[in-house]
């Protein structure tokens, strides 16, 4: 979850990154694509 307070924007990413398996997936790269998106 990413916050800004001054012009009220919030980004919340919601993953199952621990199925089937946690250490076979990441979503880093999407974390920070979204907060690239959702705070120019």
């Amino acid at each position: 979850m990413l916050a800004d307070p001054v012009s009220g924007t919030v980004a919340v990413l919601l993953t199952n990154r621990v199925h089937p398996h946690r250490d076979r997936f990441t979503v880093d790269r999407a974390r920070h694509e979204i907060a690239r998106i959702a705070f120019r």
